[in-house]
């Protein structure tokens, strides 16, 4: 789908001729309320990889078993971009980290 900024909804209001200090207002609310609709995940401190299978990894995101799918997110933001019996790529906050069987990550990827 198209997104929409808040700048650009508030660029739109300034573009309707309004004074400068409508625009400034217009702005801090809409970035205010769309800030308050994103989702907001909670960090990750610790990955651990239990099992690999093709497609599938099963891991311990600080301390909640987790069977990731390809490209499905998990409620911790983790996808799942491959998976082999050897080591998985996973994807957090647009990085991807290779974790082999039995790894483990401390701190957030």
């Amino acid at each position: 789908g198209r997104g929409i900024t808040a700048v650009a909804l508030a660029s739109r209001f300034w573009g309707l001729g309004c004074p400068k200090i409508f625009h400034e207002v217009a702005t801090r609310l809409l970035m205010c309320a769309m800030s308050i609709w994103s989702p907001v995940l909670p960090a990750v401190e610790q990955i651990t990889v239990e099992a690999l299978f093709s497609g599938q990894a099963m891991v311990t995101v600080d301390g909640q078993r987790r069977l990731l799918k390809l490209n499905k997110p998990s409620p911790e933001g983790l996808i799942l971009i491959s998976a082999d019996s050897r080591e998985a790529v996973i994807e957090l906050d647009g990085e991807q980290q290779v974790y082999p069987l039995g790894s483990q990550c401390l701190d957030k990827i």
